[in-house]
């Protein structure tokens, strides 16, 4: 057909040419036919090319023609590129692609990278695939988490997927933070206060409970100082729902 000798001619136009905005425009153009053709050529000129203009259409385009066979390259790409730019299209590539094998690479990338456009992305791109195997990952990096934005961002996530699992971190972070000026810095009162007044799962009033016997085990005054105002603050949101386990408390 005549459409697929255009997609041959510009593939062949993209491999053959010396000039960066002629392989841009082709780029653009093999994003909008959207054809599979299309897919191993581009990963060929993705994987070979050095101009991170050129690169990342190439991802982006990549995205738009949602092929699974692009996924695995993507992350190789993700993984080594030095360009902040280059890494935000392919994270957004890999975040409209929505494949599991993405979880952990970008995981990673969330816990080691300081950029904080590359960490913003990489949570969204989370979001989209937004399966339980998140879930593991998720809880670790919020109790690792240095970075406020951050830190709400991924709680926020993960209490979307999994609620339990999200006062469950938020529960470990209590008990082992070192830097208790950092669990206010992060609003952690509010933040589960939040959780538990929005909640109707009968397991949360466990969480409460739990909750009290830390501030009472705990010979930590400044962490005390937190529960304090974490659990007040729960009696103030929830209502009468949690009146047996904090009554008289402190």
């Amino acid at each position: 057909t005549k459409s697929e000798k255009a997609v041959e001619h510009l593939i062949c136009l993209m491999e053959r040419s010396e000039s960066t905005d002629v392989i841009r425009n082709v780029v653009e153009a093999l994003g909008s036919i959207k054809s599979e053709k299309t897919v191993e050529p581009l990963i060929w000129l993705m994987e070979k090319c050095e101009n991170p203009d050129v690169v990342r259409n190439v991802a982006s385009a990549l995205g738009s023609i949602k092929s699974k066979k692009a996924v695995e390259p993507l992350i190789r790409l993700m993984e080594k590129s030095e360009s902040s730019d280059v890494i935000v299209a392919v994270i957004e590539a890999l975040g409209i692609l929505k494949s599991e094998k993405e979880v952990e690479p970008l995981a990673r990338l969330i816990e080691k990278s300081k950029r904080r456009s590359v960490i913003n992305s990489a949570i969204s791109a989370l979001d989209k695939i937004g399966s339980e195997k998140l879930v593991e990952p998720l809880m670790m990096l919020i109790v690792k988490s240095n970075v406020q934005d951050v830190f709400r961002k991924l709680v926020k996530f993960l209490d979307r997927i999994n609620r339990d699992k999200s006062i469950e971190s938020l529960i470990v972070l209590l008990k082992t933070r070192k830097n208790k000026g950092y669990l206010k810095y992060c609003s952690l009162p509010e933040i589960m206060s939040s959780i538990l007044s929005d909640s109707l799962n009968l397991k949360q009033s466990e969480i409460v409970f739990a909750l009290k016997n830390i501030y009472v085990e705990s010979k930590d005054t400044e962490r005390k100082d937190i529960l304090f105002e974490m659990i007040n603050k729960i009696k103030q949101t929830t209502g009468r729902r949690y009146l047996k386990e904090l009554k008289n408390f402190p």
